[in-house]
C-alpha cells in the first residue's frame, strides 16, 4: 500500500529518527498496533545515519510486514533530496521557506514533477517558522501539485517540558479551506494534546511531526539507567530508554481516530 493511499483513509504520526532506540521503539509500538507511521531524517540526521543505511534498516523492518514509510525531513540540499528520491523514498520534504515565495514555488514545482514520476509525495513549506501561516502564500504554493503543506497554527519547533503550545483550531480551519493539500503540524511534540486530539477529529490535519520530545526522553532516560544500572551490556543500558519511548509512542497513537 502506498503512502498517499494511507494518507487518504486519515492522519499518521512522523517521527523522527536519530538513533537506533528511536528507531527501535516505533518498530515496536507499530508492530504491536499495525498503525501505518512514518519514520523520518533531517538533513543533520541523515548525515549521522548515513541515508542509504538508514533506508536500509527500515527495509528491514518493513520486509517484517510493519507499515513503515520513509520521509526525508526538512529537505534544503537539493543533492541529498535527489539522494532521497534515488533510494525510493516514500515521501521528501522540500524546505525552501527561507527564500523568497517565487523562488520556493519555482523549486516546488521542478520536486513535483520528478517525485510524481515515482509516485513519491511532496511536503513544502510556505513560511519560515512562523506562529501563523499565510493562508494567501498556502495557496500559492499548494498550486504546485504539491501533496502535503507544513503550516503552523500556534505550533512551534521544539519542546519544553513544562509548557503547552495551543493550536489555534479557528486558524487551521481557515488554512485547511485555503489549501489543496493535506496539512501537516512541525512541531508536535510541545502541542497541547486534547488541541492535537481535536484537530485530528476534525480532519484539520493528515500528519504530525513528533522529534524533539522523543530526543527529551530518550536524553533523559538513558541518564537514569546509567545512574542505576552498573552493567557494561549496551543492550541491558537501553532496554529501560526503549520500552519509555516505545509507551510514549503508543500513547500517540491513541490520539489519532
Amino acid at each position: 500500500m502506498t503512502l498517499a493511499k494511507v494518507l487518504r483513509q486519515g492522519p499518521l504520526f512522523a517521527f523522527n529518527i536519530d538513533s537506533f532506540l528511536t528507531l527501535k521503539a516505533v518498530a515496536a509500538a507499530v508492530a504491536e498496533t499495525q498503525r501505518p507511521t512514518i519514520v523520518a531524517v533531517s538533513e543533520g540526521e541523515a548525515e549521522f545515519w548515513g541515508l542509504s543505511h538508514f533506508q536500509a534498516l527500515v527495509a528491514s523492518y518493513r520486509q517484517q510486514g510493519l507499515p513503515l514509510f520513509l520521509n526525508l525531513d526538512h529537505g534544503h540540499s537539493p543533492a541529498l533530496i535527489d539522494q532521497a528520491l534515488d533510494l525510493g523514498f516514500d515521501m521528501v520534504h522540500l524546505d525552501a521557506s527561507d527564500l523568497s515565495l517565487r523562488e520556493n514555488i519555482r523549486r516546488a514545482r521542478q520536486l513535483v514533477i520528478r517525485a510524481h514520476r515515482q509516485n513519491t509525495l511532496v511536503e513544502v513549506e510556505p513560511d519560515s517558522d512562523q506562529v501563523f501561516t499565510n493562508p494567501d502564500h498556502l495557496r500559492q504554493i499548494c498550486q504546485t501539485g504539491a501533496d502535503l503543506v507544513a503550516v503552523f497554527s500556534g505550533n512551534r519547533h521544539g519542546y519544553q517540558p513544562r509548557h503547552s503550545e495551543r493550536l489555534d483550531l479557528d486558524h487551521l480551519a481557515q488554512l485547511k479551506a485555503a489549501s489543496s493539500c493535506w496539512l501537516t503540524l512541525h512541531g508536535g511534540s510541545g502541542v497541547y494534546r486534547p488541541h492535537l486530539e481535536a484537530a485530528f477529529h476534525k480532519n484539520l490535519i493528515r500528519k504530525v511531526n513528533i522529534n524533539s520530545r522523543l530526543r527529551w526522553l530518550l536524553r533523559y532516560y538513558w541518564q537514569k539507567s546509567l545512574r542505576q544500572n552498573k552493567s557494561l551490556r549496551y543492550y541491558q543500558l537501553a532496554q529501560p530508554v526503549v520500552v519509555t519511548l516505545k509507551k510514549q509512542i503508543l500513547n500517540y497513537f491513541r490520539l489519532l481516530p
